[in-house]
């Protein structure tokens, strides 16, 4: 079978690229969208901001250009930034509806996925698979955004392709970022002076692609590539940031409640 990498049904909400900084203990500091983009850019100053201004209630809100520049923002400025304030995404975001299938076999088109779905009740607004970010082939793993109502039948899905059993979980709102140059966590690589690692052993060679050497953590020198979610420096970041954003924490996976069988 033919392997569709991505099906497009509807657009990202722009809601999706928004920041809001409350409980400013100034406020009136930051009352001019020229004062908010030069708070942000003291920090992240290659940041692309489409407009940014402040609310009625003494907070601010910071439209980005893109999903990730928000998400920079969200959890890497400091916490002296904006005076102390509480950065977080809109209420009602739509973040919060994203689901990864994982253990889906690449013949299997996301539309054909989608379909079956839909007959479980499940109403699918976006659906594609992932793809290995140096050498883009498909990976096993189905991102799928839907509404609440259909993302809680999501989770209660027991979902079996080619006999074999998927895990479905929610997207973790918090999220550990990590340097695609030197593999260390907290920054970007646009932003990194560090000399470039591989991603996989931890090397300095070029190319992960044509890696065969033994795995190594460059963060907490474990028996892992670097982005594994087992490392323990990984665990404690996330943890830490999870605590500080407690209201976004990642929910786990609910007991599956019913059963939809795919085979091809």
């Amino acid at each position: 079978m033919h392997t569709e990498k991505e099906v497009k049904i509807t657009q990202n909400s722009d809601s999706d690229k928004i920041l809001i900084v409350d409980n400013i203990p100034n406020p009136t500091e930051f009352s001019s969208s020229r004062r908010i983009l030069k708070e942000i850019h003291n920090f992240f100053p290659d940041t692309k901001i489409d407009f940014a201004y402040s609310l009625a209630k003494g907070g601010v809100a910071i439209h980005t250009s893109n999903t990730a520049d928000r998400d920079l923002l969200l959890y890497n400025l400091p916490k002296e930034s904006f005076g102390g304030g509480r950065k977080h995404p809109p209420k009602g975001s739509r973040n919060n509806n994203i689901f990864f299938i994982k253990g889906v076999d690449t013949s299997v088109e996301p539309h054909c996925l989608s379909v079956y779905l839909q007959k479980e009740g499940v109403t699918i607004t976006d659906i594609r698979r992932l793809t290995k970010r140096v050498t883009g082939k498909p990976t096993q793993v189905v991102r799928v955004q839907c509404d609440q109502g259909s993302g809680a039948l999501l989770m209660k899905v027991k979902l079996y392709i080619n006999n074999r059993q998927c895990s479905i979980e929610k997207e973790r709102t918090v999220r550990v970022i990590r340097c695609y140059n030197c593999q260390r966590l907290g920054h970007i690589a646009r932003h990194c002076n560090n000399a470039r690692r591989c991603e996989i052993c931890a090397e300095s060679h070029s190319s992960e692609a044509s890696c065969s050497g033994i795995a190594l953590c460059a963060n907490c020198n474990g028996n892992h590539p670097s982005y594994s979610s087992d490392c323990a420096a990984y665990v404690s970041r996330y943890a830490a940031i999870a605590n500080q954003y407690s209201k976004y924490q990642y929910l786990p996976a609910t007991p599956a409640a019913c059963s939809t069988e795919i085979t091809h």
